[in-house]
């Protein structure tokens, strides 16, 4: 897979206590599954495991602040700006960590390759839990990003 050079922000970037990347192939025309992730106002049924709903609070410039209500650890607040066409950025603040999610969705033959890429600043004492939740980051992306929107996407009809 092609390695990405991150022009916005890199250096910012650096400072993550964790980075992780992450794909899957989805068997799905590109521009569905962007449509798809960009529906916040449907990610209760794209993530029902953690997500109640979730509603815009502002629009600006092509960026959207959005408040989820998570199922278990209450409301949160989202920042997705649209990097490129096939870009989007994630920003979410936790009062342990703040987090960057890139998502990228790169047009192959027969679907999409979903690309995800986070990084994780943790705060205050949490920084000393870095070590030790390497592994399980993967094993959440896979499960709570990667995995449920490819089976949307692959059996979603417009």
């Amino acid at each position: 897979m092609k390695d990405y050079v991150l022009l916005h922000n890199s250096e910012f970037y650096s400072h993550s206590n964790i980075h992780e990347r992450m794909s899957i192939v989805i068997n799905a025309p590109q521009q569905n599954v962007i449509n798809i992730y960009n529906d916040f106002e449907n990610w209760n049924k794209l993530f029902p495991a953690t997500i109640k709903g979730a509603h815009l609070i502002k629009e600006e410039n092509s960026i959207q602040t959005v408040e989820i209500d998570r199922k278990k650890s209450g409301k949160a607040i989202n920042v997705l700006n649209p990097v490129s066409a096939n870009e989007i950025e994630l920003e979410e603040q936790r009062p342990a960590y703040n987090a960057i999610f890139l998502h990228r969705f790169e047009r192959i033959p027969n679907g999409t390759m979903y690309i995800i890429e986070v990084y994780i600043f943790f705060k205050g004492i949490f920084k000393i839990t870095t070590p030790f939740i390497d592994g399980f980051v993967c094993k959440r992306l896979k499960k709570k990003f990667l995995k449920p929107i490819k089976e949307f996407a692959e059996n979603y009809s417009e």
